[in-house]
């Protein structure tokens, strides 16, 4: 990730830009050595969005191996019928 000064920017905005999208690099703009903004082509943002939110702990990837989904007859939990779940449901709608 390379950065530019806002300044710089501001005066090469058409050679900044054509230079992030032909290598598709994120390029951070500092205003007083501190960095403010980030530039991206949308290409790129859309694509590592989900690798960017796991790395900031927003989402985690899912497992490579999930465990199996239990078979009813290994688990001591109840098993309703369609009917027994939509009643279910109508009695909670009809509680609020």
């Amino acid at each position: 990730m390379s950065a530019i000064t806002k300044r710089e920017l501001n005066q090469q905005t058409a050679k900044v830009l054509a230079r992030v999208s032909a290598t598709g690099a994120v390029v951070q703009v500092t205003e007083r050595g501190v960095p403010k903004w980030q530039l991206m082509p949308i290409e790129t943002a859309e694509s590592d969005r989900l690798a960017e939110l796991t790395r900031q702990g927003w989402v985690i990837a899912p497992k490579d191996d999930p465990p199996p989904w239990p078979d009813q007859a290994d688990t001591d939990l109840p098993m309703y019928s369609p009917q027994e779940v939509d009643e279910l449901v109508q009695w909670i709608k009809d509680d609020r």
